[in-house]
Formats: C-alpha cells, structure tokens, sequence
C-alpha cells in the first residue's frame, strides 16, 4: 500500500476525509484548552503523534524495511512549519475571535499560489484565482465576518496563514520524493513538536496532570490520532500527485465540516448565511478539481 500510488480522485477524497478530521479538531482543540496552554497543548499533540505511532510502526517488518533517512530530512522543514503555524493560530485566538481567525486563516488558500509563483516559479492559473476568490467569499459568510477592526490576534492569525502556505508548498515540493507517507508523518510530527514544547519549557509552567479534564485527554488523543497522524498522512500521499494550490483549496472544507461538527458537539447554530457560505466553499472546492483535474491527472 505504501508503494502504489493513488489515482486523482481517491487522493480528493482522502482529502475531503482529511479536511473532516480537521474540521473535528476545532472540537478536540477546545476540549483539550480546558486543561491546557497553547503551547503545552500543541507540544503534547505532536509529541504524543510520534510516541502512540512509533513502536506500532517499527514493530512491523515492513514498515522497518521502508524507513529510509531521506523521509526524516524531507520532514524536517514542514514539521518546523507546522509546528509553528498551530501555534500562531492558537495564540491569535486567545486575542481575536472565532469568525476573524476563521477567516484570515483561510487567506493560506491565497498565499499558496501567490508564494509558489513567487518563489518557485510555479504557474498562476486565472481559474484557480476565480475558486479561491469564491471559497473565501463563502469563509466570510460561513464566520460571519462583519468587521474590519484588527488587533494583535488577527496579526498573529495572518502570520499563521502565511506560514500554513509555505507548509503546504513544502510538502508539495518534497512528497513525491518522499519513501513512506506514514513515516514523512510520523517524523514531521516529531520536529512540529519542537517550537512548541520549547515554548512551553521557556514560557509557561508545567501542567498539573493530576487535575487534567477527561475532556481534554479525549481531545488530545483525537488530535494526535486523527487530525495529526491520519489526516497528515493522507496530506503526504495526496501531494505526491494533486498540486499544491488544489490541496490548499480542499483544505478549506474543514470550514463547513468544523461548524457542523459545532453544531453537533456544542450545540453551535447555523444562520441561513453560514449555511449558504458553507455551499460556496463546497462548489469552489468541486469546482477547482473540475478545473484542475488534466493537470493533477
């Protein structure tokens, strides 16, 4: 399974299935606040990733004859990234609200071809400009942004966009290179869990453990498991063939399946607006695979 590569259309629905999993992490993430710092929270997802995964992987044979060092350099760029990017978002959202942040980090679906043309050259399709045009529109409405007033948390949100950008560009430019998905995944989550646990040793004090809500021990493992190892190695294997730009369009259905699973979980209602925002951004997301497709192909 690690050797054969994947058509087109099952790499979008992985991805659709990936965006699902993250749209839930906005659930495990505030589930694992209640008894965590940013920092802590984000150093303890990662690490865990790596703890939980790596004695299963490597007790395998097949799994210890596919490790390759290479898949550990490769990782090293997009874990820093990554690590950093959730914890820019973190700290904005202490500062800013749920809609702004929603919306600004969806600017990453902008910066993604913009960088890429930038800095390597990549091609800048009118038709990809048109979709990402219209999901943002339907971010706007689904977060229900009605302000323009900026602090201090938008500008770290917008950090985190740009940083989230370069993360997908990166592992566009380096999955196809990659030996094993699982393991690119496994090894990106050990060095996303560096700035943050860093952060954490310098900054905050340490997590009274004994006192730790069941909430957010659910929360962690959700995000360890399912936002972080499966939903990044579906990430991994789908940019070995989807362009980078296409990718950073599907992304953003964690948009829509974020504030169903809210209403689910938190009780969280939908206006008519959200509602139709959420169909926006799932005829653009259709629509740039429509658009996209002989070249992902």
């Amino acid at each position: 399974m690690e050797h054969r590569q994947i058509s087109p259309n099952r790499a979008v629905a992985e991805l659709v299935f990936a965006a699902s999993l993250w749209g839930f992490g906005f659930i495990a993430l505030k589930w694992g606040l209640l008894s965590f710092t940013p920092f802590w929270l984000t150093g303890l997802r990662f690490s865990l990733t790596f703890l939980l995964a790596a004695p299963v992987i490597f007790l395998s044979r097949r799994m210890r004859r596919s490790a390759r060092t290479l898949d550990f350099k490769l990782s090293i760029v997009p874990g820093l990234l990554l690590g950093l990017t959730l914890i820019l978002q973190t700290y904005g959202l202490q500062y800013t609200s749920v809609a702004k942040s929603g919306f600004i980090t969806c600017l990453y679906a902008v910066f993604v071809p913009l960088l890429g043309w930038l800095f390597w050259g990549n091609s800048l399709r009118a038709q990809h400009l048109f979709w990402v045009f219209l999901s943002l529109c339907g971010a706007a409405a689904i977060c229900e942004v009605q302000s323009l007033d900026l602090n201090i948390g938008d500008g770290y949100t917008f950090l985190c966009a740009i940083v989230a950008a370069f993360q997908i560009l990166e592992v566009g430019r380096t999955a196809h290179r990659t030996h094993s998905p699982l393991l690119f995944t496994l090894w990106q989550s050990a060095w996303a869990s560096v700035p943050p646990l860093v952060g954490a040793l310098l900054m905050d004090p340490w997590p009274d453990l004994s006192n730790v809500h069941p909430l957010s021990v659910a929360g962690i493992l959700v995000l360890s498991l399912g936002a972080t190892l499966l939903a990044f190695g579906i990430q991994a294997r789908a940019q070995k063939i989807l362009d980078s730009s296409i990718v950073s369009l599907l992304f953003l259905l964690e948009s829509p399946f974020g504030a169903a699973f809210g209403y689910v979980f938190l009780g969280e209602l939908l206006s008519r607006g959200q509602l139709a925002g959420g169909v926006v951004i799932l005829l653009a997301a259709l629509g740039s695979v429509l658009t996209d497709r002989p070249r992902a192909a």
